[in-house]
């Protein structure tokens, strides 16, 4: 429980630190490429996709025989 309330507290304030440390001329460039890129269309990669399928199975095989002995 406290790892969860730790994520939820910690997360955000170093996300937004990292923001206010970024120079504003870099983070209005790649603002500008993050739109241009949606503007396209969803970017998809299917390898990333397909490794994190990958995980998810072979965690549910493994969990399954742990579980089935």
């Amino acid at each position: 429980m406290l790892g969860y309330l730790d994520d939820l507290i910690l997360l955000p304030l170093g996300i937004s630190l990292a923001i206010k440390m970024l120079p504003p001329h870099l983070l209005d460039e790649c603002r500008e490429r993050a739109r241009m890129t949606f503007a396209e269309g969803k970017p998809v990669s299917r390898l990333a996709g397909f490794m994190i399928l990958l995980i998810w199975v072979s965690i549910l095989m493994l969990g399954g025989s742990l579980f089935l002995g």
